[in-house]
């Protein structure tokens, strides 16, 4: 089984973040209590329909971080959980990560519904943390008072880094909404003072042939 998301983090150190386990952990009801036994190795306890004990590992690199989980008993357990950051055009303001998890195991269907929940959490709480979410009214009130500077079809995930890096660099000087899809079921981004301040939708919705427009304050 494995279960792939994508996070657009706005103006978060989301490295430290997901280098800690304790922060994944929280995010897992099951997970009952962790405890370091080096540096980069951990002893986990879960209990759900099992209670088991599990080793994880964590491999730390530039621009990932990996836990590698195995339990060498019965049942036997293997698994991976990757993360793996992408800067947009280098920019530090925004950085979009890859969660890959791989897990073969007992109860494969039900990790499979835990892992979705596991992302959801993670990313409400991750905005959270910067700013209540806005609702669609909300944001359609602030579409009015803008006008469009420029519109096209997204062609490959280069464009989409290139939208996105011009949308910051606008909004230095006003706020810059960048809407992919529909008007009233697209993803919506409102970008302010070179951050990523409210979004609507998921990336992982993002598909080459989708329309965009750029819109700006008056």
């Amino acid at each position: 089984m494995e279960e792939e998301f994508t996070l657009l983090l706005p103006s978060f150190n989301a490295y430290d973040f997901f280098s800690d386990p304790t922060n994944i952990m929280k995010f897992i009801p099951l997970f009952k209590n962790i405890s370091q036994i080096s540096e980069n190795e951990f002893s986990v306890n879960i209990g759900w329909i099992l209670n088991l004990r599990f080793n994880v590992k964590r491999i730390l690199a530039k621009s990932r971080i990996s836990y590698i989980i195995s339990r060498s008993e019965q049942p036997k357990i293997i698994g991976r959980l990757d993360h793996i950051f992408e800067p947009l055009q280098g920019n530090v303001n925004l950085t979009k990560v890859r969660i890959v998890f791989y897990y073969k195991g007992p109860l494969e269907k039900l990790v499979k519904i835990e892992s979705r929940r596991f992302y959801n959490k993670v990313r409400n709480e991750i905005y959270h943390r910067i700013e209540k979410d806005v609702s669609d009214s909300e944001f359609d009130n602030i579409l009015k008072e803008m006008k469009t500077i420029l519109s096209g079809i997204i062609k490959s995930d280069d464009d989409f880094d290139m939208l996105v890096n011009k949308a910051i660099i606008e909004s230095v000087n006003s706020e810059i909404a960048l809407i992919i899809g529909s008007d009233k079921n697209g993803i919506k981004f409102l970008f302010n003072k070179g951050n990523l301040i409210k979004e609507k939708g998921s990336v992982e919705s993002i598909r080459s042939g989708m329309k965009f427009v750029m819109k700006k304050k008056e």
